[in-house]
């Protein structure tokens, strides 16, 4: 121990050294612990390894006390938000005689708990559930109007873009982006294809902030999608690389002014300029009154997709028409698992297990 000592904490004092010898003692007599944390890649690099709940200001009768509180409402159909389990802690610290301004059921507090009794916040979606038997009716109603419709327009063919998806932190399953803790990071994608598989160029949304300058912001917006000279120069070249339109705003959320130009990129330089039917998900950013007219202007024909269903809609499509060999479904449907069309954000976040 002696030369230990003077190898690795010679440059300290007396008192303190007696302290490490102390503490390598204690290393030693739990050697066999230390070494199956080591084996681990997440916990090797770790400096002090608590066990989970060590250190929380509520005991853990208390967290389970919450924790049954949760799933008594969840059973009766009451959604559990955010601002209702800071108030329940809130409550259980007082009962448990916790300080004031100890506890604060804090953001971290909440994603702690959430994890230590594997919780998790589901968001509503806009689209109600419906049995299998109502989506294929509409789905069917949805395919005559198609028929009907293409035999008004002298139809040759029919597009649809593939909705806007958005990726949050939690939502469908199919797709996981690493955000490092960025809860609040947005990406959307459109795509689009026809009635006979060919796919065409597909339009991102991401996250950026506009110029303060009123006059540099909208020369941003006309000129280069939203983004400022920095990322113009790395979104320029990415973008014909990829073969895909990028975008920039405040919420990477997709617009109605998105949707003018996703009509005007995609149709407005056709060389045949026959009519075009062009089916769309109830988006709000695809119906307001500008997007119908500009359309209209394109001699495109906006058809929407029956909500709670496209995913059947696209199956009774593609029994009245071509089938597609490629990746999408004859409509342009992608293999989501949730194929709503809907987004996974909203005010309303309630909890389940």
């Amino acid at each position: 121990m002696p030369a230990t000592l003077d190898k690795f904490y010679d440059h300290l004092s007396a008192k303190k050294q007696e302290n490490k010898r102390k503490r390598i003692y204690e290393w030693i007599k739990d050697r066999s612990r230390i070494e199956s944390v080591c084996t681990s890649s997440t916990k090797a690099s770790m400096k002090v390894l608590r066990g989970a709940g060590t250190a929380t200001t509520i005991s853990a009768a208390g967290e389970e006390a919450i924790t049954e509180w949760i799933k008594s409402l969840r059973e009766e159909g009451v959604p559990v938000s955010r601002l209702m389990l800071e108030l329940k802690a809130k409550t259980i610290a007082e009962d448990e005689k916790v300080p004031d301004g100890t506890f604060e059921a804090s953001w971290t507090w909440q994603q702690g708990f959430l994890r230590r009794h594997k919780l998790s916040l589901r968001a509503k979606t806009r689209q109600g559930q419906k049995k299998p038997e109502a989506m294929e009716a509409d789905a069917k109603a949805f395919w005559e109007e198609v028929a009907k419709t293409k035999i008004e327009l002298g139809w040759t063919k029919y597009l649809t873009p593939t909705k806007a998806r958005t990726i949050n932190k939690r939502g469908p399953k199919t797709v996981w982006v690493r955000c490092g803790g960025k809860d609040k990071e947005r990406f959307t994608g459109m795509f689009m294809a026809d009635s006979t598989g060919k796919q065409y160029d597909p339009f991102f949304v991401v996250r950026t902030k506009p110029s303060k300058k009123e006059v540099k912001a909208a020369y941003n917006t006309v000129k280069q999608n939203g983004f400022g000279n920095t990322l113009w120069k790395e979104i320029a070249p990415l973008s014909e690389a990829v073969g895909a339109q990028i975008y920039g705003n405040e919420s990477a959320w997709w617009t109605s002014d998105l949707s003018i130009r996703f009509l005007d990129y995609h149709f407005a330089n056709r060389e045949e300029c026959l009519p075009v039917l062009l089916l769309l998900d109830d988006f709000s950013a695809h119906w307001t009154d500008e997007v119908k007219e500009h359309a209209k202007n394109l001699s495109v024909h906006l058809m929407p997709v029956p909500q709670g269903s496209p995913r059947s809609a696209n199956r009774q499509t593609s029994r009245g028409f071509v089938h597609s060999n490629s990746g999408f479904d004859v409509s342009g449907s992608m293999n989501y698992s949730n194929s709503s069309g809907r987004t996974t954000s909203s005010v309303s976040k309630p909890l389940s297990s």
